[in-house]
């Protein structure tokens, strides 16, 4: 059912369940929070606004409609546009908006609806619609946001329009002088800083308490226990009010989830005493100071609300006393939580004890884990080495100065062999110069991290532990390690920022070793097994000196030639036009020679419209792919859900390599190429090459993407059954490369572009000068042979330093942003990479894939 809202400007319809928010003199708000939602209960507003606002330079776009979309999308969290349309409504130019969110933000996922419409009324004025809403499980509009903005009718003229605009204007600046007066009448000084002692109540009665509202504590996730990561106490404390509705109103609650229901969650550490937490932290929105350094989170409080006071542990009881609040407001409701606990539940064994003192208070066959910061001893407390449990035992030194000023121990005493249950050790800032012999009695150890001391030379023993797995040595005084190496485990070593000047072959064949980090050492020489190793980190410049560094090709026999000319634009009389005018506009004619040469030529590709599968391979992004049916959709890994075997890769998007044969000449000039991912976070920790292309090279052989049906369970990790699935229109354009990462990214100034590569002050103007000129007027969601932006080494460096050969040599296949339903990290961009003569055999089974994100 639907209910008239008549407004002297307008009328509309919204649904009955809506109760009207505010109203003013140029429109009106309404909403639903009875409804059944998951983050966002439904709204619409329609109000008359001003057309020249839309002018502000806040407001992307060289159209209305543009500055129109970006007004509505920038206030929506990573909301993306779908369509635009321009149409008639009751007779009025309009453009109608749909849109949405699909994206997480602290591990709560958004799945959110919109749809806007901006109706021209007359010159000076317009009516922007609004209709917010959860997506419903088809993924479409609600009919009621379309049936609201259809339902509108518009009374009176500009006139009328003109004079409710002056009225509404009357009104902010009554409310902003009577705001202006409320602050004028309070007295500014800085508060005093509050005390709060808590007490166990002398009733021996339970308690959660916050402002005039009392909560019952929920006592099936009302818990205490020992972190099996964090090692520490993790408190949580959940507890609801039946006064859920006043609560809101208050502004003591959210209305989200708006059940009444609120969870406090407290880390805490260095507490443990004689078996039980006992003692006080004191929390400033929800944080406390050094050394502690711990954050507490609160939910379903309002937002503006964090917990600022004490938390206290005595004889079982948990305890706290404080307020509410914020800095930035005077908003504050007092909270008192009195909460006895069943502390045998606490399994100590499992804590990280974080001093001597504290250690002292345990059982010492309790103590398998010490984390001691900043100690001020020179040797290791003899009592320590009565921890026979010992696993895991940390000197670390916290400071800004570590590399002029060290911890003051200064000895390992031969004793520490009687540790043989450690598995893990880990010093760091102290001021060693040697390690015992005694070391290799630890045969248990799979982690060694000595780094930021002064020793030059490590124990032989260290280079015989059986199940070592990872030996940090960074930024220590080593001038060579040990010949005679037998690390059966090891996998991943450092030893950057030492004396080294070369190392011993043996290290290199090590049966498990993947990694190396070797930087910032003065190398002369490497042995050639080192060539072997899949990870060496090293500047590209040593990588060169000291390997064979030579691409040998996705098989192994070699390279191609290539015309390295087609992927650049001052090859192309069209686009280098286009550089020229940006030249002679931003007045760098002086330096024409040297930005030429760096302008990719690339292709394109922009949203159409919503993919409706009605023809076979065409370009798309998101959906589904249309693979011959003799090619079966990729999998990958082991699936850990019953019945289900493996995982599918999230399709990306396919390029019809002949329709586009027109726009360039680097890629195969007829077929489709298909890019598949496995998952964004297997970028960075997958174990083989997380992307996958599959080029078709007939296309008479494709079939429709639209019978292939997977649930979200058939992926790693998919919230719904794909990415939705967009057309797009191809163009060729420039890409100007970024300048931001220029002292890392140098094999960008080859030719005459070498002459500005050291010309920092000029590199920092060419963003404003040359760089966005040229970007800004080739805007894309998705594009090949382009540049990207990279806060450090560039994708084709990046490709280049992980399989080796010259980074000027790997091109951008596929650059895909975060657009449509598709979100990387923090709107991130994700990068194909190929090396050209791969490209050129149509070769790509040996593609790079990166994540770029601020």
């Amino acid at each position: 059912m639907m209910k008239k809202i008549a407004h002297p400007l307008f009328e509309i319809q919204i649904p009955g369940s809506f109760e009207l928010r505010d109203q003013s003199d140029v429109g009106i708000w309404a909403e639903n929070r009875d409804a059944t939602y998951e983050n966002q209960w439904p709204l619409v507003s329609a109000v008359i606004l001003r057309l020249n606002d839309l002018n502000d330079d806040i407001y992307k776009g060289d159209t209305w409609q543009e500055r129109f979309e970006d007004s509505c999308l920038s206030i929506y969290f990573k909301s993306e546009k779908l369509s635009g349309q321009n149409k008639k409504l009751k007779g009025f130019d309009s453009y109608v908006v749909k849109a949405h969110t699909d994206a997480t933000f602290q591990k709560t996922h958004f799945k959110i609806n919109y749809l806007f419409a901006a109706i021209i009324l007359d010159d000076d004025h317009y009516l922007e619609f609004r209709a917010v809403h959860e997506k419903t499980s088809d993924g479409y509009l609600e009919a009621w946001a379309i049936a609201s903005l259809d339902s509108l009718e518009i009374f009176g003229d500009a006139s009328v329009r003109s004079q409710a605009w002056r009225m509404h204007l009357i009104a902010l600046e009554e409310e902003e002088r009577a705001h202006q007066d409320k602050l004028a009448s309070m007295t500014h000084r800085e508060p005093e800083k509050k005390v709060f002692k808590a007490e166990i109540p002398k009733d021996g009665k339970e308690v959660f308490k916050v402002g005039d509202f009392d909560f019952e504590f929920v006592a099936k996730e009302t818990n205490i226990s020992i972190g099996a990561m964090s090692r520490d106490i993790q408190l949580t404390i959940k507890a609801k009010t039946k006064e859920v509705k006043k609560a809101i109103q208050t502004k003591v609650l959210d209305d989200y989830p708006g059940d009444g229901t609120v969870t406090l969650t407290f880390p805490a550490k260095g507490i443990h005493e004689n078996g039980q937490p006992k003692g006080q932290m004191y929390f400033e929105e929800e944080k406390t100071n050094a050394p502690l350094f711990l954050h507490a989170r609160s939910e379903g409080f309002d937002y503006t609300l964090a917990f600022s006071g004490s938390l206290t542990f005595d004889n079982g009881w948990v305890l706290l006393k404080g307020e509410m609040t914020k800095s930035y407001h005077n908003k504050a409701y007092p909270i008192f939580v009195a909460k006895k606990m069943d502390m045998s539940v606490l399994k100590w064994s499992d804590y990280r004890f974080s001093s001597m003192e504290e250690a002292y208070t345990a059982s010492p066959n309790e103590v398998r884990y010490l984390l001691l910061q900043n100690p001020s001893f020179t040797k290791l407390p003899e009592a320590l080495f009565g921890f026979k449990n010992l696993e895991e035992l940390t000197i670390h030194q916290k400071s800004n100065s570590w590399e002029e000023e060290k911890l003051p121990f200064n000895q390992f005493q031969k004793e520490l062999g009687q540790l043989v249950k450690l598995k893990k050790l880990h010093i760091s800032g102290a001021a060693l110069e040697q390690l015992p012999e005694s070391i290799g009695l630890l045969t248990d150890l799979e982690q060694l991290n000595v780094s930021q001391t002064f020793i030059q030379d490590m124990p032989n023993s260290i280079w015989q532990l059986p199940k070592l797995k990872y030996l940090w040595l960074s930024s220590n005084k080593l001038t060579s390690i040990s010949d005679t190496i037998n690390l059966p485990s090891l996998q991943n070593i450092s030893l950057d920022k030492n004396e080294l000047t070369t190392l011993p072959e043996s290290l290199a064949k090590q049966p498990q070793l993947k990694r190396i980090k070797l930087e910032g050492n003065p190398l002369e020489h490497l042995p050639e097994a080192f060539n072997a190793i899949k990870e060496i980190e090293l500047s590209m410049e040593d990588k060169l000196r000291l390997l064979d560094f030579d691409y040998k090709g996705a098989d192994e026999n070699g390279l191609v030639a290539w015309d390295d000319s087609v992927f650049w634009s001052h090859y192309d009389d069209e686009l280098v036009a286009e550089i020229d005018l940006v030249i002679k506009e931003n007045e760098l004619e002086e330096y024409d020679k040297a930005l030429k040469p760096m302008v990719k030529k690339a292709v394109g590709f922009k949203h159409i419209s919503e993919e409706d599968y009605k023809a076979i391979g065409n370009h798309r992004f998101g959906g589904m792919p249309d693979l011959p049916e003799n090619i079966p959709y990729p999998r990958f890994g082991e699936n850990w859900r019953e019945g289900k075997n493996d995982y599918i890769y999230e399709f990306i998007g396919q390029i019809n390599c002949a329709e586009i044969a027109h726009l360039q000449d680097y890629l195969p000039r007829t077929g489709t190429l298909f890019f598949f991912l496995e998952t964004m976070h297997n970028i960075y920790g997958g174990v083989n090459n997380p992307g996958k292309i599959i080029y078709v090279e007939d296309n008479a052989k494709l079939a429709s993407g639209k019978r292939f049906n997977f649930t979200d369970e058939d992926y790693f990790e998919m919230f719904d059954e794909g990415y939705q699935g967009f057309k797009v229109s191809a163009t060729k354009m420039n890409s100007a490369p970024s300048f931001y990462a220029s002292y890392a990214n140098k094999h960008l100034f080859s030719g005459e572009s070498a002459k500005i590569k050291d010309d920092d002050k000029l590199l920092d103007a060419l963003y404003d000068t040359f760089e966005n000129p040229i970007n800004e007027k080739n805007p894309f969601e998705y594009a090949v042979n382009a540049h990207g932006f990279t806060q450090h080494e560039a994708p084709e460096l990046q490709a280049s330093l992980a399989k080796k050969g010259n980074p000027e040599d790997w091109v951008t296949l596929l650059v895909v942003t975060s657009a449509g339903d598709m979100q990387w990290s923090d709107a991130g961009d994700i990068f194909y990479v190929i090396h050209k003569s791969d490209l050129a055999k149509k070769d790509f089974s040996n593609v790079f894939v990166t994540l770029e994100s601020s």
